[in-house]
Formats: C-alpha cells, sequence, structure tokens
C-alpha cells in the first residue's frame, strides 16, 4: 500500500515546525515499515508559487492545489492506497465530494484543535481582526456537519492531537472506537548536551529570569508579554524577562518593534534576535527559572516547545488553550486571565514561591518520562489503515 499525507501550505522552512514537523516525523515512520510501498506528503499550494516537488529529510513532498478535486486526481495518478487528509470544522464550506469516489483508506486528521473563544476575543480587542476571524468562524459553525461530511465521503477514523480534542469529535455525533488521539512526539532534544554560549554572551549566566522563545506572531502573544513587562517589574524585585525572537519564513517584526520602543523601562529586559542552535536554545531552558509560552490561540496543538522545555524539569506558565491545557494541566502554571496584569503576576509567583517552582519542575520531568516519542505516535497513525 502506498500512502499519501496531505498538509496544507507546508512551504520550505515550515518542516521543522508544528503541524507540519508531524506530517514530516509521521511520513518517515510509514516509509520505513515494509508492508507500506511509499509515502509521499502532497503540500496544498499552487504549484507556480513553489516548487512543484522536492525532498526534506528523505520525505517526498509535491505541490498541488487545495482543493478535493486536485487532491483526489493526484490521488488516482499515482495510485495510492491510503489518503491523511487534514480538516478543521469551519471547513464545512469546502466541498468534498471528490473523495467519495476513491476507493482507497481514507482518514482524516486535525492538525489544529479546539479553540477558546477568550483567545478570540483576545485577539479582537488587540484589533487583530484579520488573525481573530478564522477561529471565530471555527467557533461559530455546526461541528457534526463537517464530521457528517467527512462520514459520507467515505472517511473511516479521525485523528486528534490530544486527548480532548479526541472526546470533542466523539461529543459533536463521531463513533469514539474511530476518534484516535495521537500525541505530538517527543524527539532527543532531552538527551541533548545544553550548550550555554549563548547564555554567557547575553551575561545571563548568574541572572535568574523567565524566558520567552518564539516568533514576533500576535497568536503567540510576544505583544502582549511586553504590555505584561512593566507589571512584572513590580511584581518581582530580582528576575528579568528575556526575549529570543525567531524569524520564520512569516514573521513580522513591524507591531513588536514599536512595542518595545514604546517601553520607558527596560533595565530588566533582554532581547536578542541571533540565531541559536538547539543545545544552546536548550541550555536558556535549563539555566531559566521559568519559561512564559503566552500563546492567545495555539494554532496547532500541541506546541513541540512545551515538550522541549518540559524535558529540561523547566515550568511554563501560559495560558489556557484547549487540548494543549487539559493534557499538559498538572505539569504548566495556567494564567486566569488574558490580560498583561494576570500574565505578569504569575510570572512573579513561580520567581518568588520555590515551593511551587519546584513542583512544577517535578511535574514537568514527569510528564516527560511518560510522553510517547515520535515513533509511537506515528504507529497510532498506522492503526488507522489496518
Amino acid at each position: 500500500m502506498k500512502a499519501l499525507i496531505v498538509s496544507m501550505d507546508m512551504l520550505p522552512g515550515t518542516e521543522r515546525l508544528m503541524p507540519w514537523r508531524t506530517v514530516v516525523e509521521v511520513a518517515k515512520y510509514l516509509s520505513a515499515q515494509p508492508d507500506i510501498d511509499g509515502v509521499e506528503i502532497y503540500s496544498g499550494e499552487t504549484p507556480d508559487t513553489v516548487e512543484p516537488e522536492r525532498t526534506y529529510d528523505g520525505v517526498r513532498i509535491v505541490a498541488g492545489g487545495k482543493d478535493a478535486a486536485s487532491i483526489a486526481a493526484y490521488a488516482r495518478s499515482t495510485s495510492v492506497g491510503a489518503l491523511f487528509y487534514p480538516f478543521a470544522f469551519r471547513d464545512i464550506f469546502k466541498p468534498l465530494d471528490d473523495f467519495s469516489s476513491l476507493e482507497i483508506k481514507k482518514v482524516a486528521y486535525i492538525p489544529g484543535g479546539i479553540y477558546p473563544m477568550a483567545g478570540v476575543r483576545a485577539l479582537a480587542a488587540q484589533g487583530l481582526y484579520s488573525a481573530a476571524r478564522p477561529y471565530l468562524i471555527e467557533n461559530a459553525v455546526p461541528r457534526g456537519i463537517m464530521l457528517e461530511k467527512l462520514a459520507g465521503a467515505g472517511f473511516s477514523h479521525i485523528i486528534s492531537f490530544s486527548p480532548y480534542t479526541a472526546a470533542i469529535v466523539v461529543k459533536y455525533g463521531w463513533p469514539a472506537a474511530r476518534s484516535v488521539c495521537a500525541l505530538p512526539g517527543l524527539d532527543g532534544f532531552g538527551s541533548l548536551e545544553p550548550d550555554y554560549s549563548a547564555v554567557e554572551r547575553l551575561g545571563l549566566q548568574d541572572s535568574k529570569f523567565v524566558l520567552f522563545s518564539g516568533a514576533p506572531a500576535e497568536v503567540r502573544g510576544s505583544g502582549l508579554l511586553l504590555k505584561a513587562y512593566p507589571h512584572f517589574l513590580k511584581a518581582n524585585s530580582d528576575a528579568r524577562l528575556v526575549m529570543l525572537m525567531r524569524t520564520d519564513r512569516s514573521s513580522s517584526f513591524a507591531r513588536f518593534n514599536e512595542a518595545l520602543e514604546r517601553l520607558p523601562d527596560k533595565s530588566r529586559l533582554t532581547v536578542d534576535f541571533e540565531r541559536l542552535t538547539p543545545a544552546q536554545l536548550k541550555g536558556f531552558f535549563m539555566k531559566a527559572r521559568a519559561v512564559v509560552l503566552p500563546f492567545i490561540i495555539i494554532p496547532s496543538e500541541i506546541p513541540l516547545t512545551y515538550f522541549e522545555v518540559m524535558a529540561c524539569g523547566t515550568p511554563v506558565v501560559t495560558f489556557h488553550n484547549g487540548g494543549t491545557t487539559h493534557y499538559l494541566s498538572e505539569a504548566i502554571l495556567t494564567v486566569p486571565s488574558r490580560t498583561p496584569k494576570s500574565l505578569a503576576g504569575e510570572m512573579a509567583r513561580v520567581c518568588n514561591d520555590d515551593h511551587l517552582h519546584r513542583h512544577l519542575c517535578d511535574c514537568a520531568l514527569k510528564l516527560s518520562s511518560n510522553h510517547p516519542d515520535w515513533a509511537q505516535s506515528a504507529q497510532i497513525w498506522k492503526t488507522t489503515l489496518q
């Protein structure tokens, strides 16, 4: 059997990010199985904007149209025996009829999750209406309609990336026996030898600091964190905020730089734009008092950064976000509301309270020790084909 995994907008440079990382890891695993004749990733993207085909980490990636007709036509032309197709509940407006005539194994998967309305409102409150719109629609549409469309098109199973999302699928009418949870897997980050050279370059080796690491996208909460920083200064007397800013293909620093420029007191703020190796990043995770991941909304659950931080035994401060929070709840410090003052309060609490800090460290290590690796996660995908 040959398998085709569809993944929307897997542009060059995004392969290591979620949800595309999951797709790559699953494709690699399935390719190594003796009863699988080959695996390709189909990136829903017009071929004239990217290379029509390329290879990443040994996996062939082809580009084509995002619509069901284009995907189904490619599946027929390459004689695949299994298709993995991504969807969101707001996709009820997309026609899926062309999949009905494909007499192959069809499995749907949810690369996103369940998005809380608190996150939608927080984005809108910052004037980020275009960012909030798809998540508002996701909450507004009747979820059962999309599940009915998938069943009508012959999809047998739905794979979710958290137990919470898998349960929601069942709640809205999908058979429980065919709603599957495959958590994103752990990789070798936990076994890396940490490199503290970048920590030393910034003069932080003897500092207590809370760390942010990621892109400046507003959904990741970098702007909200800058607004929280003045409150953090008042609530804590000795800790710093360190922000390691990553540049992604779609990164725009305009709003972030404007907010940074407006801060009146940067005495305990370090912002760095240097590219780090994984070992250097681990050095920061190991040294940090806590890592703050203030996702206003998590587009694709569960971000791998959570697992990387927890593998270091470092607490995470974050907002409530659907399946991510439900799975990690015992090992993270969840901020009550998406406001700068509330965020600053929890950042200060983990800095000031040694008992709380030790408890979160222990819980993070316990969760990491029991979490599946990528092979175990990908094996769950394979079971849906049998």
